[in-house]
């Protein structure tokens, strides 16, 4: 097979410090790391023959190496978890460490450095942490305006304190063991990165639904979570306050005059639990 490469987003393009060349900052290598979407379904023979035509077509020298990158997809496997028992949380991303384990082993195995692409549940996407979060509660997810959920587009509001706390206790850990394996093995892993694109649902709409046209699409609305969010960050209140975690992030500046700042649906406040 000829891998098909284009330098149209494609190639990821890294600069980093050649190891064990003494005091010369200015010196180093460049990484060219094309996606290889066969990365981990191939055999070693195939990889073999991929990793040769790639460094025939585009070559290596003492400051060029080639390689590949290739997405990891992250599974958080359970929700109710306590975020600071880090084993626990360690135990949950088994299937993801083993992921990166093998994309490391095979590519120590062909001698050629890689990128890792690390993909959360995004999009319509779920794992055990994002379907039972909004089971949980379904402020964590976007709606459509008819009152629907848009399953799997999950909010990334920061006030989803409970969400947020959990995500976060996640990617932590995870981050952990990238620095781990990169620190482990310099001359392979080279780069990472993440998340994907945060879009609102666009499952209502053409060309992702064949009921839908231009004119009768329906684009989901964030969650109320994130309505909330928006409506303190305009005035500096709530976690926008003097004194409160986002101080001095707000805006507090804008043209409308509102006759009230209630929340039509679920209102709420950060006083609740």
């Amino acid at each position: 097979m000829r891998l098909h490469l284009s330098l149209a987003g494609v190639l990821l393009v890294l600069l980093a410090p050649i190891a064990g060349q003494g005091p010369k900052p200015a010196s180093t290598i460049l990484y060219v790391l094309p996606y290889y979407p066969q990365y981990s379904s191939g055999t070693d023979a195939q990889f073999a023959a991929d990793v040769a035509d790639l460094r025939g077509r585009l070559g290596e020298g003492p400051f060029v190496r080639v390689g590949f990158n290739r997405y990891i997809f992250t599974s958080m496997d359970r929700w109710d978890v306590n975020p600071a028992d880090r084993a626990i949380i360690r135990t949950n991303l088994a299937s993801t460490v083993a992921q990166i384990d093998a994309s490391v082993d095979r590519a120590r195995t062909h001698g050629i450095p890689i990128s890792l692409s690390i993909l959360t549940a995004i999009r319509n996407r779920y794992d055990p942490v994002q379907l039972d979060a909004e089971r949980e509660d379904r402020r964590n997810t976007s709606w459509y305006a008819n009152g629907d959920m848009a399953p799997g587009w999950v909010t990334h509001s920061r006030y989803a304190r409970k969400f947020r706390g959990v995500l976060e206790a996640y990617v932590r850990e995870l981050g952990a063991v990238i620095a781990n394996r990169m620190a482990r093995f310099p001359s392979t892993f080279v780069a990472a990165s993440g998340d994907g694109e945060v879009e609102l649902s666009y499952d209502r709409s053409p060309p992702f639904s064949a009921a839908h046209t231009a004119a009768t699409l329906e684009v989901a609305d964030y969650s109320p979570f994130a309505v909330a969010e928006f409506r303190d960050w305009m005035r500096n209140e709530g976690l926008y306050a003097i004194g409160q975690p986002f101080a001095g992030q707000g805006y507090g500046d804008f043209g409308t005059s509102f006759t009230s700042w209630t929340l039509r649906h679920f209102d709420w406040s950060l006083s609740d639990a």
